[in-house]
């Protein structure tokens, strides 16, 4: 409806015209109407596992709130719905790739296009148990899944893997095994959803690196520095039966009492190379190379029972050796004192010494030690000569080829007496042999050698 007023007016040209104002009353556009809505969620949506529940919101701009959201084509995953306030939901069931139209409404209209993955549910494919590992040699093993979504994420979420063994999150079991084992353990995978699965792992021996045979001993000892220690000692060799000369093919050792029960120790086995070993057995110095594992006890002296002990050794390839050992309480005895040297014309030595008294024989006997420095790089000093003598003798003559062939030249030379006992009579092990079994050692105090 217009309404106003008009007039008449000269113009300057002579013309006679209407002149009218008018104002709008009502009706007409006034430039402010809504822009229509846009759907502002991305395609493709992100995938979902099958047995897993899956939520997605959609979301829109423009338009005029609140929204209201319907498929318009297409079908949804078995097992989704999509609610009128643009929720996605449920728990798909079966593996698809589904395409669809969704609209939304309000404040106008607009659709799109969505595509939208289910995958298989998450499984671990690998079997348990898996395959044995060997002691000492690399093992690497990769673990499988499928279904999910990748990348994975694997873990180990209870129990131990064998020692040597790490798992990456990548999946790869890997390392080396370090100890013989038959380890149980669970590991999961992650991705779009978590699967666990329990495995074993058998970890076994590789091939024997030492043999245990020939002296073994538990014995009380009253060292240089008089400590008086329990110290069990076994003979090793290599696999071959040679003399061991690389400490490293052991690497540990444990002591039993008959019941079984290991015993305290110090923890540190004592490897004895004895490749620079020599005996003189009364006639002549021979060549007699041996090497040992020894360890000390902590049991307090005197505390220690009479009857059978068990030496276990380990190789470094996971095997054990076990040796059954013989204890009884000795009969404590002084140390030999006042060693004296005497280096003859002939450039043998003599040296001399004064025993303590109360020595029995033949159970008691005296043995004769001669050391240098360490040159085989066992960390202890090198053993060059054993002389056993009977318990009543006071000095002993180094003869001078053996002192010109073998002590000329070496650092570090002592040399020390000690009183040994042994079983009144052979022992009867469990495996029927028999054998006197050294049980006492007392040594001297270590002297310093010099060569003529």
């Amino acid at each position: 409806m217009l309404r106003g007023k008009a007039r008449l007016v000269w113009l300057a040209a002579g013309m006679l015209v209407l002149s009218a104002a008018f104002i709008g009353c009502g009706g007409g556009d006034d430039g402010n109407q809504p822009t229509p809505p846009v759907i502002d969620t991305a395609s493709p949506l992100p995938s979902g596992t099958v047995g897993t529940a899956y939520s997605q919101t959609f979301a829109a701009i423009g338009g005029t709130p609140p929204y209201s959201w319907s498929v318009t084509s297409g079908t949804l995953p078995a097992g989704l719905t999509l609610s009128t306030t643009g929720i996605l939901s449920g728990m798909p069931t079966t593996v698809d790739n589904s395409n669809f139209t969704v609209q939304v409404t309000g404040g106008g209209t607009a659709t799109k296009s969505f595509s939208l993955t289910i995958n298989a549910d998450l499984v671990i494919d690998t079997a348990s148990p898996l395959p044995s590992g060997t002691v000492g040699t690399a093992y690497n093993q990769t673990f499988a899944a499928s279904g999910g979504i990748s990348p994975y994420s694997w873990s180990v979420t209870s129990g131990t893997l064998p020692a040597g063994l790490t798992l990456s999150t990548a999946g790869i079991l890997s390392g080396t095994p370090t100890t013989v084992d038959n380890s149980n353990f669970t590991v999961q995978v992650t991705g779009g959803d978590n699967a666990t699965k329990l495995f074993s792992l058998e970890v076994n021996a590789g091939p024997k690196t030492i043999r245990v045979e020939g002296n073994k001993y538990l014995i009380l000892l009253d060292n240089w520095d008089n400590t008086v220690r329990y110290r069990a000692g076994l003979q090793v060799k290599d696999a071959a039966g040679n003399v061991l000369t690389d400490n490293t093919a052991l690497k540990g050792m444990k002591i039993y009492d008959s019941s079984a029960v290991e015993l305290s120790t110090d923890n540190n086995f004592v490897f004895w190379n004895g490749a620079t070993f020599a005996f003189d057995n009364g006639t002549a110095i021979i060549p007699d190379p041996q090497a040992e594992i020894e360890m000390y006890l902590t049991a307090a002296p005197g505390t220690l029972s009479q009857g059978f002990y068990t030496a276990s050794v380990t190789d470094n390839t996971g095997n054990i050796y076990t040796s059954t050992l013989w204890f009884e309480t000795p009969m404590v005895v002084g140390e030999p004192a006042g060693l004296i040297q005497v280096n003859n014309l002939d450039n043998s030595i003599t040296l001399s010494w004064t025993n303590p008294t109360g020595i029995p024989s033949p159970a008691y006997y005296l043995v004769v030690s001669i050391f240098s420095d360490d040159t085989n790089g066992d960390g202890i000093t090198d053993y060059l000569l054993y002389a056993r003598r009977v318990s009543s003798t006071t000095s002993y003559t180094i003869p001078a080829e053996f002192v010109q062939d073998t002590l000329v030249g070496k650092t570090g030379l002592s040399w020390s007496v000690e009183v040994r006992q042994q079983t009144a009579a052979p022992i009867t092990f469990p495996d029927d042999t028999q054998s006197f079994v050294q049980i006492y050692r007392n040594r001297s105090a270590l002297v310093p050698l010099t060569v003529p």
